[in-house]
C-alpha cells in the first residue's frame, strides 16, 4: 500500500476538461469552435494504464489494467466528482481506495445506496459503468483516491522509420 501511494505522490496530475459528466454546473462549462463542450476548470483526474508502474503496482493488489488518479483538495474550486458513471470501465468491476482526507468525509456513494468511507482499503464497488456514483464532501485535507478496473487495451502505436 505504501508503495502505491508514494507513486501517486510522484505523479504529475494534470487537470482533465474531458471529464465533463462529473460536473453539470452550466457556468463551469465552455464550447470551442466545433461546438463541443468542455469544462473551464476540470478535475484533477487522469488515468493510466497498461505498464505504467502505478498499474503494475495495483494489478500486485487488484485485477485491472487501468487506474484513473484523482486528487481534491478540500478548498479548491472543483466540486466533488457528482453523480457520474465510469463509461471507459469493462465489466468485471472496480476497485476503489481513497485517503487523505478527514475520517467519515469525502466517501464513495453509490446509487444502490452503498457508502464506502474507510480509507487506506480497496473496495470492490462492482460494475461503475452501470451504477451512477458521486463523491461527498471533505471539509480539509487533499482527498486522493484511485479507481482500478479493466479497460480496452490501448492501441499500440507504431514507430516510424527513418
Amino acid at each position: 500500500m505504501e508503495e502505491l501511494r508514494e507513486l501517486v505522490a510522484k505523479h504529475r496530475f494534470t487537470r482533465n476538461c474531458f471529464r465533463t459528466n462529473t460536473d453539470v454546473r452550466e457556468e463551469n462549462r465552455v464550447k470551442d469552435k466545433n461546438g463541443r463542450t468542455w469544462l473551464a476548470i476540470g478535475p484533477y483526474s487522469n488515468t493510466v494504464q497498461g505498464d505504467h508502474p502505478i498499474v503494475e503496482c495495483a494489478r500486485k493488489q487488484v485485477p485491472c489494467n487501468a487506474v484513473c488518479l484523482n486528487r481534491r483538495r478540500a478548498d479548491s474550486p472543483t466540486l466533488p466528482m457528482g453523480p457520474h458513471r465510469d463509461s471507459k470501465n469493462l465489466e468485471g468491476g472496480s476497485y476503489v481506495m481513497f485517503w487523505g482526507c478527514s475520517e467519515n468525509e469525502g466517501a464513495l456513494v453509490v446509487e444502490d445506496g452503498s457508502r464506502y468511507v474507510e480509507q487506506n482499503k480497496w473496495h470492490f464497488c462492482g460494475d461503475l459503468s452501470k451504477k451512477l456514483h458521486w463523491v461527498e464532501v471533505h471539509s480539509e485535507g487533499t482527498r486522493y483516491s484511485l479507481v482500478a478496473f479493466m479497460a480496452k487495451p490501448q492501441k499500440k502505436t507504431q514507430k516510424k522509420t527513418q
